[in-house]
């Protein structure tokens, strides 16, 4: 107000009463000193807490404010430590051997592919590993763990129930759904290794020849006709 009120500038103001600009615009240093203390006690007391922990934990107790904790976290050169991996526990793999009767093993496992509009397909291919038949597929836009579920009880009222699948150990295996339906029918899920399809080479192998022979040597314009092709060769 008193510049406005004299009409003068603020450097000329500050000569006038001889007051440097660096002492105008001081601002006292705030102390740290005690909540970097209290920070760091709490770290050394709990070294595995990471930043975006000590953000909740000082909010909750003091009421510190996210950039705050953070500026103090830095300030104190505590490690940045992200979200642990937790480890899966897989389990026992069974050698892949050959049954020498039917219902031993069957082995199961997806194939994506694409329609020409771009639109994404999943298939799904069950073979008897006895005599590398391949029992049955199915073939859509998704499959839930529920629409596989029906398949294989489709399967088993044609072809009777085997005593163990074999698949892969990806999420989509890992479904609550499909370990509650092996469990009611008393069928083992054998799942191999993370990263190593060889493990399930039998359906591999199928694989391999179904995609050479079919989604590969067509251009699909629908799911129906994904399906003819694949009916022809089963």
């Amino acid at each position: 107000m008193i510049l406005k009120a004299y009409d003068i500038t603020l450097p000329r103001a500050l000569r006038l009463i001889g007051l440097s600009s660096s002492m105008y615009y001081y601002k006292p240093k705030r102390d740290d000193s005690e909540p970097l203390k209290l920070m760091s006690d709490y770290a050394d007391e709990n070294p595995t807490l990471g930043q975006d922990m000590m953000v909740k934990v000082f909010h909750k107790s003091h009421g510190w404010n996210h950039r705050k904790t953070v500026r103090l976290y830095h300030k104190l050169r505590l490690p940045i430590i992200g979200k642990r991996r937790l480890r899966r526990l897989v389990e026992p793999v069974e050698p892949l051997v050959q049954p020498i009767v039917e219902n031993e093993t069957w082995s199961m496992d997806f194939m994506s592919d694409s329609l020409m509009d771009g639109g994404k397909v999943r298939v799904l291919n069950v073979l008897e590993d006895y005599n590398r038949e391949n029992l049955g597929y199915d073939v859509a836009r998704s499959l839930p763990a529920e629409r596989v579920t029906r398949t294989l009880d489709d399967l088993i009222d044609f072809y009777g129930k085997p005593r163990r699948i074999r698949i892969d150990n990806g999420p989509e295996y890992r479904s609550h759904t499909l370990a509650l339906w092996a469990q009611k029918h008393k069928i083992k899920l054998q799942f191999i290794e993370p990263g190593k399809p060889t493990q399930n080479s039998y359906i591999e192998r199928f694989n391999h020849t179904y995609r050479t022979e079919v989604l590969n040597a067509f251009l699909f314009e629908s799911i129906q006709q994904m399906w003819d092709e694949t009916e022809k060769f089963k």
